[in-house]
């Protein structure tokens, strides 16, 4: 965790700088990701809020502009307008990139600056209606969660879109009327981009505070699930996950197995050489057969020296290539005392759950590996006795290539 943090507090190129530049940007790959996911759902709200406010207001001005008898000069404004607002609303819907949402609240905003410009033109003067047009586009502006660029870019391109058409058609409008524009829009460009500034820096803040807590929470679930001593997954984790996994080995047709197994004479080993030995030898054990798994199947150590297995491949070579990785591990102690020219044996317990028409609870997979496994710890230990979910009476072992007859447990 400490670690994690350290590398979400490293700022990205430029970022102490644009620290609220972009909303989504803090400088760990991380942290990226987990902001624009966060904020495509606030993004594409901000984006239907703003586009229904104007649908609304729009409405509201049309059917005022109707009263007050300006319906010739404005009516035909508003409704265009109103149906883009509409369009918006019902196509952000469908939107799943925040750029994109992005792009379609500046169009609106932007577009909405040109129609009333165009309305200016018309009428040949800016109105009161105008000028409140012109201070409502910027006033909803922070509805959406914009970065400070997106904001400045909205601000400058509406702010453009105004001086340009006026200035260049001077003659038109007088001094006044211009300087009166240019006051309304200053001033409500520097109040939406306080405003914009102060909203992202508190939903950063709030987004990197979001991921820790999110992130402890993921490790402390993690470690609840882990074995301290060999890193294994432990009972509680195969038990939670093994009904998700069995259903997905069944929806892909997959191979699927469950096994128990046991160290023989464990407590022997831990007698001769000690327990910190013993541990060693645990830890051996997990490794090794941990290092052949496919993705999806799972490696638990249930408690003590006995392990449990979710396979979906063929059981026996799996084994056999994990026994032989356990023997070349085991070969290197030998210095340490190790005499036993067989090192650690091993007994299993196999369930296959291939063939079932329904699904088998952990419970009765359980009980039928564990009567499988004692039962070939009866036959002498070091094999793979099969038996059924049901705990029936177990099928013929499977040999390994190395048994060897008559080893006791």
């Amino acid at each position: 965790m400490d670690k994690r943090r350290r590398d979400n507090d490293l700022p990205a190129a430029g970022e102490g700088r644009t620290d609220i530049w972009v909303i989504t940007r803090f400088g760990s790959p991380q942290l990226d990701a987990y902001a624009l996911d966060l904020m495509e759902g606030e993004v594409r709200s901000g984006v239907k809020t703003l586009s229904l406010i104007f649908f609304i207001l729009l409405s509201i001005s049309g059917g005022l502009n109707l009263y007050l008898g300006f319906a010739g000069e404005y009516l035909y404004t508003y409704v265009v307008l109103a149906v883009l607002a509409a369009n918006v609303f019902f196509s952000s819907r469908a939107i799943g990139d925040i750029r994109s949402l992005h792009l379609l609240g500046m169009t609106l905003l932007v577009v909405s600056s040109s129609a009333l410009v165009l309305q200016a033109h018309k009428i040949g003067a800016f109105g009161i209606p105008l000028y409140i047009g012109v201070v409502l586009i910027f006033v909803v502006v922070p509805l959406v969660p914009w970065g400070l660029r997106e904001a400045s870019s909205i601000v400058a391109l509406i702010y453009l879109v105004f001086t340009l058409s006026t200035s260049l058609s001077s003659e038109r409008f007088g001094a006044s009327t211009l300087l009166l524009l240019q006051f309304f829009m200053l001033s409500a460009a520097l109040i939406v981009l306080v405003l914009v500034a102060r909203s992202a820096r508190v939903r950063k803040t709030e987004i990197k505070s979001l991921f820790e807590l999110e992130s402890a929470h993921q490790e402390m679930r993690s470690l609840s699930y882990r074995d301290p001593l060999t890193g294994a997954w432990n009972r509680r984790y195969i038990q939670d996950r093994y009904d998700e996994t069995i259903t997905g080995y069944r929806e892909e047709a997959r191979e699927c197995y469950f096994l128990l197994f046991d160290l023989n004479r464990f407590k022997q080993i831990n007698d001769t050489f000690g327990h910190a030995f013993g541990d060693r030898v645990l830890q051996w054990v997990s490794e090794s057969f941990s290092e052949h798994l496919q993705p999806g199947e799972i490696f638990a150590r249930m408690g003590g020296d006995e392990f449990a297995l979710l396979l979906a491949q063929a059981p026996q070579a799996y084994l056999q290539k994990s026994l032989d990785s356990l023997r070349s591990r085991q070969s290197r102690v030998r210095r340490m005392g190790w005499d036993d020219p067989d090192g650690v044996t091993i007994s299993f317990g196999l369930v296959s759950l291939v063939s079932e028409t329904e699904r088998v609870p952990f419970t009765r997979a359980y009980k039928g590996a564990d009567k499988a496994l004692y039962e070939a710890k009866a036959k002498g230990g070091n094999r793979v006795e099969k038996g059924t979910p049901a705990c029936a009476a177990a099928e013929p072992a499977l040999m390994l290539n190395d048994e060897r007859p008559g080893e006791t447990s």
